[in-house]
């Protein structure tokens, strides 16, 4: 996974949002929860 903003690489966990794992980088300290884009199976 690559940062939306500084394009870095490097994450850590950083706890659960709504039942989710949420991450952030260490570069620039964004938070995220990766997630399925809709419209999307995940047996596909």
């Amino acid at each position: 996974m690559e940062c939306k903003k500084c394009g870095g690489t490097k994450h850590s966990k950083n706890g659960f949002i709504k039942g989710y794992q949420r991450y952030k980088y260490k570069n620039c300290g964004y938070q995220f929860v990766p997630t399925l884009q809709k419209g999307f199976d995940k047996q596909n």
